[in-house]
């Protein structure tokens, strides 16, 4: 998996992760995902079904991460993505 952040000029910055640094950022990839489409869900006026469905499947995606990834050591969050400003990124960056 290719780990990459916008430079504040725009410019694509490539890094090399651990394998454990890239599981936790494709699970929190996976959540940025299904934030997205549970925001088009409720903007869009989508049927109360298929809202209470995505909140359901992030509510499972989130504890699965947190209970993998989180409780190990609950500083690496703040560590994978507080260095660099990944978390914006990761969550409303271009799909």
């Amino acid at each position: 998996m290719e780990v990459w952040a916008l430079t504040q000029s725009e410019q694509k910055y490539t890094y090399a992760q651990s394998m454990t640094t890239e599981n936790r950022i494709k699970g929190l990839v996976e959540i940025r995902d299904c934030v997205r489409k549970l925001i088009q869900y409720q903007t869009n006026d989508y049927p109360e079904e298929m809202i209470q469905t995505g909140q359901k499947n992030l509510n499972r995606l989130y504890d699965a991460f947190a209970k993998i990834r989180l409780n190990q050591q609950p500083w690496e969050l703040s560590r994978i993505c507080g260095r660099r400003k990944l978390l914006p990124l990761m969550l409303f960056g271009s799909a």
